[in-house]
């Protein structure tokens, strides 16, 4: 039987589709306007010394300026949130922050500030660094942040790699993957995330976390998992 040109045809449109996709190139920078307005279901959940507790909460951000450098200024309101553990449910009042970030993602400040070092080292954890330039799939890169009062001042040292570009949440996506690990204190705290980036305007559709050792307290840490997905595209 002679080999089939069509099916040949097809196979090769296909393998050259496969070698185009990976070395697409995409900016993961945020494309935003004043005024745009997005909307997370959050849910977290961690243990200290076999006490299981999960906290959930709707969070909304909203653009409120865009500096001539770059920097993005949010308007964070949080509305919904509770802590259940053991079948107890607490309700938390509504909050409202503003956090001014670099457009590489990084945390320039936050108004109220942070209420204590351990806060600042937490947030500082769910930071998602993105690269400067387009990157395809395979790119890696680290980021390194020296001690300050944004940080809780512990030093930290982290790395993204772009696994993917794919569909998440009916939108184009780059999935990426973050580790980092704190440089100094008597628990460091280490994380990783697995988080799609939206191709379109650069802000997450949803993130997976895992993180050990995360500073609550004085002295006190605990393993936390949380997920994060937005409501709408």
């Amino acid at each position: 039987m002679k080999p089939n040109s069509l099916v040949f045809a097809v196979l090769a449109l296909v393998s050259m589709g496969s070698a185009t996709s990976v070395a697409q190139r995409h900016s993961l920078l945020p494309h935003l306007r004043v005024g745009d307005v997005f909307k997370y279901q959050f849910k977290g959940t961690y243990a200290v010394a076999d006490k299981e507790s999960i906290y959930t909460a709707s969070f909304e951000m909203a653009i409120g300026a865009i500096a001539r450098n770059g920097e993005l200024t949010f308007k964070n309101k949080q509305v919904g949130g509770e802590i259940s553990q053991g079948g107890q449910v607490r309700k938390l009042p509504e909050s409202a922050t503003t956090s001014i970030l670099k457009p590489n993602g990084e945390i320039v400040s936050v108004d109220p500030p942070y209420a204590s070092p351990e806060q600042a080292r937490f947030s500082r954890l769910m930071q998602i660094i993105v690269s400067d330039k387009p990157v395809k799939v395979g790119d890696i890169w680290t980021w390194s942040q020296e001690p300050s009062t944004v940080n809780g001042n512990i030093g930290y040292d982290g790395k993204v790699e772009c696994v993917a570009f794919e569909t998440r949440g009916g939108a184009g996506c780059a999935r990426i993957r973050l580790t980092g690990k704190e440089r100094s204190g008597l628990k460091p705290a280490t994380g990783t995330m697995e988080v799609w980036v939206n191709l379109k305007d650069g802000l997450p559709m949803e993130m997976s976390m895992v993180f050990t050792d995360v500073p609550l307290a004085p002295g006190l840490t605990a393993t936390y998992r949380a997920e994060n997905k937005r409501i709408g595209s």
